[in-house]
């Protein structure tokens, strides 16, 4: 083994919480994101302007994300 990594999927990202390894093993998850089309990133301790433009629409109804 010469990496491990733990993470969490959100739709069609897999957010990478934890990584240990050098970067042969960084290039590994690199290559298999290609094969799986999804993108890998590092998570990032911040909410993104979409998920909370989702989250109101789910709260409040579309029309008052519309506005």
């Amino acid at each position: 083994m010469i990496a491990a990594f733990k993470a969490r999927r959100r739709k069609w990202q897999l957010m990478v919480t934890e990584f240990q390894g050098d970067p042969a093993g960084r290039r590994i998850i690199e290559a298999w994101e290609a094969e799986n089309e999804l993108a890998v990133e590092e998570q990032v301790e911040r909410i993104s302007d979409h998920e909370v433009m989702e989250w109101y629409a789910k709260m409040y109804g579309r029309s008052a994300a519309d506005k």
